[in-house]
């Protein structure tokens, strides 16, 4: 039987390196979150929306909708009725490159990689309604943050798991909590 020749081996290592770039990607960041006080899980909620009118900003609004029906809360469609006032928010800074060369010890010369990180920021805050109203200040009854830095600045994409992972914090207190995620 023939042996098979070193171009055959190098050209299915790259095939099988080359899919693993396909693979899906991993979100990795720190969670704080705060509960002040329970809320009965029968109450209304109204995410309340940003002053952007997008289909990201749409997207993202049902997201935490979701989210909260998941934890026994009603979506109303009127907010001034809503006994709950959801809010969020989020950033994407400035991308910072960082540019590596190594020899490349298969094809000779160097091998020359970037990579751009970009830090991002996401909240959610639900607000007691009924007792801000008395308040000069917001009444939050549970706040919850993400601090997160990757190579994706699509909040669309990034939001998907931002948001449960958010909440599967909710109701309980933690501080600078690390979380890695599957992004499929």
């Amino acid at each position: 039987m023939k042996k098979p020749q070193w171009y055959i081996v190098i050209s299915i290592l790259s095939i099988l390196i080359g899919s693993l770039a396909c693979a899906p990607g991993i979100i990795s960041g720190r969670i704080s979150t705060a509960t002040y006080y329970p809320y009965p899980a029968n109450a209304t909620f109204f995410v309340v929306p940003s002053d952007r009118l997008t289909l990201t900003e749409k997207n993202l609004q049902n997201l935490i909708a979701r989210e909260m029906e998941k934890l026994g809360f009603m979506r109303s469609t009127e907010s001034n009725k809503a006994d709950l006032a959801v809010v969020y928010s989020y950033s994407i800074g400035a991308g910072s490159t960082s540019v590596s060369s190594s020899p490349d010890f298969v094809w000779g010369g160097q091998k020359v990689e970037s990579s751009t990180k970009y830090p991002r920021y996401f909240s959610v805050g639900i607000i007691d309604r009924r007792k801000t109203i008395n308040s000069k200040e917001p009444v939050f009854v549970w706040q919850g943050e993400i601090y997160s830095s990757g190579s994706s600045s699509n909040i669309a994409w990034l939001a998907e798991s931002f948001i449960p992972e958010l909440f599967k914090w909710y109701g309980k207190n933690v501080s600078d909590k690390v979380f890695i995620t599957p992004r499929l």
